[in-house]
This record gives C-alpha cells, structure tokens and sequence, in this order.
C-alpha cells in the first residue's frame, strides 16, 4: 500500500512536470486538475498507510479551501440545507449572523414566513405566495433540527455570534475580525439610515454578508438566480439592493478569462459534493465577489475597541471612529453565473 501510494504520486508528479514543460497546460486545463487530483489522491493514500503504521508519524498534508458565504436567501430556500451539508466538505463556509438569530427565533418566523420574504414575492398570486412562505417555514424547521442534533464542530459551518464565545470560527482565523466586521456592519448601518432605507430582517441579513465578504477577503457569496431572473439575464436579489445601497455590483461577462477558470473550479467541486444533480434540476447558482477598500486597512484605523459585541449607539472618542466613518466608500461587487 504504502509503494502504491509513493509510486502514484510520483508517477502524476512526473507526469505533470513533463507537461509543464511542453507547454500542454496552455491548451488543456483539465489535464493540470487530473494531474493535481491524482498528486493529491497518492499522497493521501500515503499519508493513510504512514498513519496505520506508526501513529507518531504526522504528514500534513493541508489545503487551502475556498471561503464561501452562503447567501441567506439561498439558505432559506429548500436547496439550502442540503447544499450547506455537502458544500461545507469543500469549502470554509459561513452562514451570517441575522441568518443564526432568524434559528434563534425560529416561532416568530414560523408565524410570520413573509418578513423572510422579497416584497416581489409577497405581491404574486396567493396560491405562489403561500407555496414560498410554506418553503420558507419547512427550511427554517430542518436547519434548526439540524442545528439541535448537531455539535457544531461536526457542522463544518462557520458564523459570527454576538460575543466571541457565540462565534464558531475557523482555526487559522483571528478573533479579532469580529470587531472589524461589526465596524463595518454599523458603518452600513448608518448609510442605510441616512439614505432613508427601511430595516427588515432581509436587510440586516445582507448587511451582515456584505460586512462578512468585506472582511474574509479572499472569500465568495453564493447565491442564485430566481428562474425569471435567470431568463431576464438580471442580476441576483442581493446585487439588486447593493445597487439600491450605492454599491455597484457589474456583471462580469460569460467569457472572460479568470471566471472561466474560477467557474470551472467550482464546477468541479460542486461535482466531486454531489451536487450537480441540483444544477440539472434548475438551480441557478451565481457567485458574487465584493470588494470594500478599507476593509484592507480596518486594523490600522481602529480607534476605539467595540467591547459588548453589539450595535449600541456609540458616541466617537477618536478622531475618526470606525463606527461613524463611511467604511463603504469605493465599494463594488462582480458576479457571474456558475451555469452556463
């Protein structure tokens, strides 16, 4: 075991040096990931057969995985909890916060399905409207039976809580962007206020991923297209009321060079998760980017400390809080269709 393992890594490594070298990568991307794939599987069968026979020897072996959030829509919808059981195998994902206190409130929203809801959805026809609302009160059942029955070490998901003891967090990642993102959160907050735009439960939900995308900077948004969106060629909900906020979100077009290779990335991890069976049956996955300049430099701007956790008001004791400054100027969003 331990020879067939060596010989197959070896044997791909060899392979993908070879091809590096003639230049074949330049025509055949899919031949690099078969490369890379058969690396990875001989060295994990390494690592297994050196694991079997001495416990004391360690081979470390980590990858980097792509940090995606979960966008609240698409975790109420009856894709939601499945995607997120078979997703977070692949990926650093991340639910946000409004989306753990709409579980924490789990009665009230079972009454009342149509605060989750878009204004355009309460306005169809009742017999359509009371199919979504119905949708929507099964997701928020199954995801808090999940989360009952389920330690959250064995979720794979990741959030932000009111205080850091609320919060599950990857290992690698400093508790101190719960600060950061609540910095930004309340600086959202406050352009939403003097814009004169209306608080609902949807909204602080999309607050809350806006400010979790700007501070887990390498990370994505999933989300999706509804069917008459998709048809339309309009863009997600959540990039429709960045847009309403001032924050440009543009579509990048179908063929441009890095979303054909990040698209193609992803498709093969929605594979390998089991999930093109979803694609097939009509979900229309789309990935948003977002980009908030001062998010790069948060630490460096903080002036005071955010102690509580919460979104108190808060009178400034610096020169420029970071609760009070427009942390969103030069804000802008990209998205593209997973599927083509």
């Amino acid at each position: 075991m331990l020879k067939i393992g060596y010989q197959q890594s070896i044997s791909a490594a060899r392979s993908f040096i070879k091809r590096s070298l003639d230049g074949s990568y330049f025509y055949s991307l899919d031949l690099l990931i078969i490369d890379l794939l058969r690396i990875n599987s001989g060295l994990r069968d390494l690592r297994k057969t050196m694991t079997t026979l001495s416990p004391h020897i360690s081979i470390n072996l980590n990858q980097q995985r792509l940090t995606c959030i979960l966008e609240p829509t698409l975790a109420l919808s009856h894709y939601g909890l499945p995607l997120a059981k078979n997703l977070s195998g692949f990926f650093e994902l991340w639910l946000v916060k409004e989306f753990c206190q709409i579980l924490d409130n789990i009665h009230f929203y079972q009454q009342n399905p149509e605060s989750l809801q878009l204004k355009i959805a309460i306005e169809k026809t009742p017999t359509v409207q009371a199919t979504n609302q119905q949708e929507i009160i099964q997701a928020v059942q199954d995801w808090e039976s999940v989360r009952i029955a389920t330690v959250p070490t064995k979720l794979n998901l990741f959030w932000i809580g009111d205080k850091p003891k609320e919060s599950f967090l990857p290992k690698n990642v400093d508790p101190q962007i719960i600060s950061h993102w609540e910095s930004l959160a309340c600086s959202l907050d406050n352009q939403l206020a003097s814009n004169s735009i209306n608080h609902n439960t949807l909204t602080s939900a999309w607050r809350d991923t806006a400010a979790l995308a700007a501070i887990l900077k390498s990370s994505i948004i999933l989300t999706y297209q509804p069917s008459n969106k998709r048809d339309q060629n309009l863009p997600p909900d959540i990039c429709t009321v960045f847009e309403s906020w001032g924050i440009p979100c543009q579509q990048i077009d179908f063929d441009d060079p890095i979303v054909t290779i990040e698209r193609k990335n992803l498709l093969h991890l929605l594979i390998q998760a089991g999930l093109a069976k979803f694609l097939w049956a009509g979900l229309n996955l789309a990935v948003v980017h977002l980009i908030v300049p001062s998010a790069f430099h948060l630490h460096y701007r903080t002036t005071e400390k955010i102690q509580d956790h919460q979104f108190p008001n808060r009178e400034s004791h610096g020169e420029e809080s970071v609760l009070t400054a427009n942390l969103w100027e030069g804000a802008q969003g990209f998205w593209y269709s997973v599927k083509s």
